[in-house]
């Protein structure tokens, strides 16, 4: 699977984001030290030539009930995904700086970004929403 990345956090606890050849959201997961890894899409294709509003959540600390990785495109779920306890599941996030863009074991991601965002817990269906309505108006998303 030919994959452009968006944001690579490398290995060890790791984690990445992005757009698949089919333009579908893409995640990987690795747990620490490297030690088991998953990687799958999370649906939402943005492959339409128009600007949208990506969010990946991944919430490795079952902090919204589960472990699990969330797709979400202009504020609605695409998909999710169980994170295993091969990938680290429950490993809590460290604050080591992500690679934006960065090609690492993926391509380099070949499109435009506005804006790139990182919180340091996870956020909820209705907080992806309501980032989404807020920005809206400002960058005109569909």
């Amino acid at each position: 699977c030919e994959v452009e990345s968006i944001l690579c956090k490398g290995i060890g606890d790791g984690l990445f984001f992005g757009i698949n050849t089919s333009g579908n959201l893409y995640y990987g997961i690795s747990g620490a030290g490297g030690t088991g890894s998953q990687e799958g899409s999370l649906g939402g294709s943005v492959a339409d030539a128009e600007w949208h509003m990506v969010t990946v959540v991944f919430d490795r600390a079952s902090d919204l009930g589960s472990y699990k990785v969330y797709g979400y495109v202009d504020g609605v779920e695409s998909s999710n995904a169980t994170i295993t306890a091969g990938a680290g599941g429950n490993v809590a996030f460290s604050s080591n700086a992500p690679g934006v863009g960065y090609s690492g074991a993926y391509s380099v991601f070949g499109g435009e970004i506005s804006n790139i965002y990182s919180w340091n817990r996870v956020l909820t269906a209705s907080e992806v929403l309501e980032n989404y309505n807020e920005l809206k108006p400002k960058y005109g998303f569909l």
